[in-house]
């Protein structure tokens, strides 16, 4: 049996301990100091070993993903956390063939909500760091309601993942487009008397950091 010392950086210490006692179960050989950042491991070599590969996996500082999208004109940029969920706007006012197709999968007594707009879920996944290559799942959904928290009607079967990076723009009118649902959901009808017209969505990645960063410094 050895004893080692470990540190840790970006870990919790309530994590670091969980995965060190699938190794180590028993009580008196793990020794977390959450102060100091550190643990002390009392185990044979080939556990050391494991234990230490664990926690350089789980010892990674946290990526955050800098989304740029323009929506129409207006540029913006969305920070997302690797892996976390987010929103796109497309249009406060959607077709109204649009709203009655998602207001009728609302709920019993929810069906006369006014409806908010429409938007794209993401999900943003980091698959490569360099060259920086990220994973989105965009998700169509129209909200209603009167104050947050508003009621969405979220398409799942119309999910779909976009490979973004910072080498290229994706237009996501485009790269939808060839079902037929978009062709409907990427308008905007702001006067109920007038035709819908399109609306322009085009996204990219403009760059990744990390918790340890400055984050308005790109690489």
């Amino acid at each position: 049996m050895e004893t080692r010392l470990y540190s840790y950086t970006n870990a919790t210490p309530e994590e670091v301990e969980l995965q060190i006692r699938r190794y180590v179960p028993e009580g008196p050989r793990v020794l977390v100091q959450p102060d100091l950042q550190q643990v002390m491991v009392i185990a044979d070599r080939q556990t050391h070993g494991q234990v230490a590969n664990m926690l350089s996996r789980i010892d990674q500082p946290v990526a955050h993903l800098v989304i740029w999208y323009r929506h129409n004109r207006e540029a913006q940029k969305l920070d997302l956390i690797d892996g976390a969920t987010g929103t796109l706007p497309v249009t406060r006012t959607p077709p109204r063939e649009l709203v009655e197709t998602a207001r009728s999968h609302l709920p019993p007594g929810r069906q006369n909500l006014p409806v908010v707009g429409s938007v794209l879920q993401i999900h943003a996944v980091l698959l490569r760091q360099d060259p920086a290559m990220v994973r989105l799942r965009v998700t169509p959904a129209v909200t209603f309601g009167i104050t947050p928290p508003y009621e969405p009607v979220i398409f799942e079967d119309l999910a779909t993942d976009q490979m973004i990076n910072t080498r290229e723009f994706v237009d996501l009118v485009d790269a939808l487009r060839q079902n037929e649902f978009y062709a409907n959901f990427f308008m905007s009808q702001p006067d109920p008397e007038r035709p819908p017209r399109p609306v322009g969505l085009l996204i990219t990645l403009d760059h990744i950091y990390f918790e340890r960063d400055d984050p308005d410094q790109e690489p």
